[in-house]
């Protein structure tokens, strides 16, 4: 079984039950192409991001090698926004009042697997770790 199919089976066995396997799979390969644009600042520019909206901590654990901390829906669209998180939503097939619900269970665990031993990958480092996750779709 591939990343994204455990990934979607979290989602799925997660609270937020109204995304299919296709649409966690989806989202995930939406923010993967998010984090690999120039203008996000990857996964470090997230991060910071998180940070100046006073969620820095829940980001920070997705990053480190302990336990994630959860994420609510609100969270995510005061991170996020909701113009990015409408746009994620619509290129995973999931409507948009499920966006942020999805995404607060897909991001913990995409970002955790981005960052294996706790490190930020850089560059064309991110963009390889997010094309081998991607690798493991069915």
């Amino acid at each position: 079984m591939g990343f994204f199919d455990q990934l979607a089976q979290q989602v799925l066995g997660s609270a937020v039950q109204a995304v299919s396997q296709g649409q966690a799979t989806g989202l995930a390969q939406a923010v993967v192409s998010m984090l690999g644009s120039q203008q996000s600042g990857g996964i470090q520019g997230l991060a910071q991001l998180f940070q100046q909206k006073g969620l820095g901590e829940i980001a920070s654990s997705w990053i480190s090698t302990g336990q994630n901390q959860p994420i609510t829906a609100d969270q995510i669209l005061h991170a996020l926004g909701a113009d990015q998180v409408a746009t994620l939503a619509q290129q995973a097939g999931i409507p948009q009042g499920q966006g942020a619900s999805a995404l607060a269970q897909v991001l913990p665990v995409l970002i955790d697997q981005l960052t294996p031993k706790g490190q930020i990958p850089q560059g064309s480092q991110l963009v390889q770790a997010g094309l081998n996750l991607l690798k493991n779709i069915h």
